[in-house]
Protein backbone atom coordinates (compact mmCIF):
# COMPACT_ATOMS: atom_id res chain seq x y z
CA UNK A 1 0.00 0.00 0.00
CA UNK A 2 2.78 2.40 0.92
CA UNK A 3 4.48 1.83 -2.99
CA UNK A 4 1.22 2.44 -4.24
CA UNK A 5 1.02 5.35 -2.23
CA UNK A 6 4.47 6.64 -3.25
CA UNK A 7 4.74 5.48 -7.22
CA UNK A 8 1.10 4.60 -8.23
CA UNK A 9 -0.44 1.35 -8.64
CA UNK A 10 0.53 0.68 -12.11
CA UNK A 11 4.19 1.70 -11.53
CA UNK A 12 5.12 -0.43 -8.45
CA UNK A 13 6.14 -3.90 -9.15
CA UNK A 14 6.16 -7.19 -7.79
CA UNK A 15 10.20 -6.29 -7.26
CA UNK A 16 9.66 -3.18 -6.07
CA UNK A 17 7.18 -4.86 -2.91
CA UNK A 18 9.39 -7.95 -2.43
CA UNK A 19 12.36 -5.21 -1.67
CA UNK A 20 10.25 -3.25 0.71
CA UNK A 21 8.81 -6.49 2.43
CA UNK A 22 12.79 -7.89 2.58
CA UNK A 23 11.27 -11.00 1.05
CA UNK A 24 11.90 -13.41 -2.41
CA UNK A 25 9.27 -12.30 -5.66
CA UNK A 26 8.47 -15.75 -5.38
CA UNK A 27 6.81 -15.12 -1.58
CA UNK A 28 4.37 -12.47 -3.08
CA UNK A 29 3.26 -14.87 -5.84
CA UNK A 30 2.58 -17.15 -3.30
CA UNK A 31 0.40 -14.64 -1.16
CA UNK A 32 -0.86 -13.43 -4.47
CA UNK A 33 -0.77 -15.51 -7.55
CA UNK A 34 -1.90 -12.35 -9.67
CA UNK A 35 -1.57 -8.60 -9.74
CA UNK A 36 -4.99 -8.33 -9.58
CA UNK A 37 -5.20 -10.35 -6.41
CA UNK A 38 -2.53 -8.47 -5.13
CA UNK A 39 -4.28 -4.51 -5.70
CA UNK A 40 -7.29 -6.09 -4.60
CA UNK A 41 -5.84 -6.94 -1.62
CA UNK A 42 -4.95 -3.34 -1.38
CA UNK A 43 -7.93 -2.32 -2.03
CA UNK A 44 -10.01 -3.87 0.82
CA UNK A 45 -6.84 -3.27 3.46
CA UNK A 46 -7.02 0.37 2.04
CA UNK A 47 -10.70 -0.11 3.03
CA UNK A 48 -10.77 -0.80 5.96
CA UNK A 49 -8.25 2.09 7.27
CA UNK A 50 -10.28 4.14 5.73
CA UNK A 51 -13.56 2.99 7.50
CA UNK A 52 -16.19 4.86 4.96
CA UNK A 53 -19.07 5.88 6.97
CA UNK A 54 -22.61 4.14 6.89
CA UNK A 55 -26.04 5.54 6.61
CA UNK A 56 -26.44 4.62 10.10
CA UNK A 57 -24.19 8.09 11.08
CA UNK A 58 -27.65 9.54 9.95
CA UNK A 59 -30.43 7.90 11.76
CA UNK A 60 -30.78 9.92 14.92
CA UNK A 61 -31.09 13.23 12.99
CA UNK A 62 -34.19 14.72 11.86
CA UNK A 63 -33.69 18.04 9.98
CA UNK A 64 -31.81 18.54 6.64
CA UNK A 65 -28.99 20.37 7.90
CA UNK A 66 -27.63 18.19 10.69
CA UNK A 67 -27.57 15.51 7.96
CA UNK A 68 -25.70 17.27 5.81
CA UNK A 69 -23.52 18.76 8.48
CA UNK A 70 -22.88 15.00 9.59
CA UNK A 71 -22.63 13.63 5.35
CA UNK A 72 -19.53 16.03 5.24
CA UNK A 73 -17.87 15.05 9.16
CA UNK A 74 -18.49 11.86 7.83
CA UNK A 75 -16.50 12.05 4.57
CA UNK A 76 -13.88 14.51 5.98
CA UNK A 77 -13.09 12.19 8.42
CA UNK A 78 -12.31 9.52 5.78
CA UNK A 79 -10.42 12.00 3.66
CA UNK A 80 -8.38 12.74 6.50
CA UNK A 81 -7.33 8.88 7.16
CA UNK A 82 -6.59 8.55 3.57
CA UNK A 83 -4.33 11.74 3.35
CA UNK A 84 -2.70 10.59 7.06
CA UNK A 85 -1.81 7.18 4.59
CA UNK A 86 -0.64 9.20 2.03
CA UNK A 87 -3.40 8.62 -0.43
CA UNK A 88 -3.94 10.63 -3.04
CA UNK A 89 -7.62 9.57 -3.79
CA UNK A 90 -7.95 11.55 -7.52
CA UNK A 91 -4.22 10.04 -8.96
CA UNK A 92 -5.33 5.96 -7.71
CA UNK A 93 -9.17 6.48 -9.30
CA UNK A 94 -7.02 7.55 -12.88
CA UNK A 95 -4.97 4.04 -12.70
CA UNK A 96 -9.14 2.62 -12.01
CA UNK A 97 -9.67 3.02 -16.03
CA UNK A 98 -6.33 0.68 -16.05
CA UNK A 99 -6.46 -1.46 -12.99
CA UNK A 100 -10.07 -3.20 -12.70
CA UNK A 101 -9.57 -4.25 -9.12
CA UNK A 102 -9.24 -0.41 -8.41
CA UNK A 103 -12.17 0.21 -11.02
CA UNK A 104 -14.66 -1.93 -8.50
CA UNK A 105 -13.01 -0.29 -5.51
CA UNK A 106 -13.78 2.97 -6.81
CA UNK A 107 -17.48 2.55 -7.79
CA UNK A 108 -18.13 0.76 -4.43
CA UNK A 109 -17.20 4.00 -2.91
CA UNK A 110 -19.22 5.81 -5.48
CA UNK A 111 -22.30 3.66 -4.69
CA UNK A 112 -21.72 4.86 -1.14
CA UNK A 113 -20.93 8.31 -1.72
CA UNK A 114 -24.37 8.76 -3.47
CA UNK A 115 -26.15 6.73 -1.08
CA UNK A 116 -25.40 8.69 2.00
CA UNK A 117 -25.91 12.07 -0.22
CA UNK A 118 -29.07 10.75 -1.13
CA UNK A 119 -29.42 9.64 2.78
CA UNK A 120 -28.48 13.58 4.05
CA UNK A 121 -31.02 15.27 1.56
CA UNK A 122 -33.64 12.84 2.99
CA UNK A 123 -34.24 9.76 0.46
CA UNK A 124 -36.49 10.43 -2.62
CA UNK A 125 -39.41 8.98 -0.72
CA UNK A 126 -42.42 9.62 -3.75
CA UNK A 127 -39.33 8.26 -6.07
CA UNK A 128 -38.35 11.91 -7.44
CA UNK A 129 -35.26 12.40 -6.39
CA UNK A 130 -33.43 15.87 -6.58
CA UNK A 131 -30.99 15.35 -8.98
CA UNK A 132 -29.49 18.76 -9.12
CA UNK A 133 -28.77 18.71 -5.25
CA UNK A 134 -27.39 15.20 -5.04
CA UNK A 135 -24.91 16.11 -7.71
CA UNK A 136 -24.05 19.31 -5.50
CA UNK A 137 -23.62 17.84 -2.75
CA UNK A 138 -21.43 14.66 -4.26
CA UNK A 139 -19.25 17.18 -5.63
CA UNK A 140 -18.95 19.64 -2.34
CA UNK A 141 -18.37 16.42 -0.10
CA UNK A 142 -15.92 15.15 -2.24
CA UNK A 143 -12.24 14.10 -2.36
CA UNK A 144 -10.94 17.02 -4.68
CA UNK A 145 -13.22 19.92 -2.90
CA UNK A 146 -11.90 19.03 0.91
CA UNK A 147 -7.71 18.15 -0.74
CA UNK A 148 -8.00 21.98 -2.89
CA UNK A 149 -9.25 23.32 0.36
CA UNK A 150 -6.64 21.43 2.43
CA UNK A 151 -3.66 22.35 0.22
CA UNK A 152 -4.84 25.43 0.29
CA UNK A 153 -3.83 26.18 3.85
CA UNK A 154 -7.45 25.10 5.62
CA UNK A 155 -6.86 22.23 7.95
CA UNK A 156 -9.13 19.59 7.67
CA UNK A 157 -11.96 20.26 10.09
CA UNK A 158 -12.00 23.74 8.36
CA UNK A 159 -12.54 22.67 5.03
CA UNK A 160 -15.40 20.13 5.92
CA UNK A 161 -17.05 23.17 8.03
CA UNK A 162 -16.63 25.46 5.02
CA UNK A 163 -17.92 22.93 2.86
CA UNK A 164 -20.68 21.74 4.39
CA UNK A 165 -21.21 25.68 4.94
CA UNK A 166 -21.46 25.88 1.41
CA UNK A 167 -23.61 23.32 0.84
CA UNK A 168 -26.34 24.44 3.29
CA UNK A 169 -26.42 27.71 2.05
CA UNK A 170 -26.90 26.91 -1.36
CA UNK A 171 -29.46 24.41 -0.65
CA UNK A 172 -31.07 27.05 1.46
CA UNK A 173 -30.82 29.53 -1.78
CA UNK A 174 -32.49 27.22 -4.01
CA UNK A 175 -35.54 26.76 -1.30
CA UNK A 176 -35.68 30.78 -1.09
CA UNK A 177 -36.13 30.60 -4.82
CA UNK A 178 -38.52 27.82 -5.29
CA UNK A 179 -41.08 29.00 -2.34
CA UNK A 180 -40.80 32.89 -4.22
CA UNK A 181 -43.94 34.22 -6.55
CA UNK A 182 -43.05 34.50 -10.41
Amino acid sequence: MALHAEKGVLDTTVADIAARADVAVGTIYRHFPTLDDLVDACGQATWELAAPPSIAVFADLDSLEERVRRLFLAFGDVYQRLSELGMDHAAVRVEGKKVAPVARWFAAWDELHQAMVRAALGGDEDGVEDQTAAAVLRVLSGWEAWRGLNEAGLPGSEAVALLAEIALSWLAGRSRKEVRPP
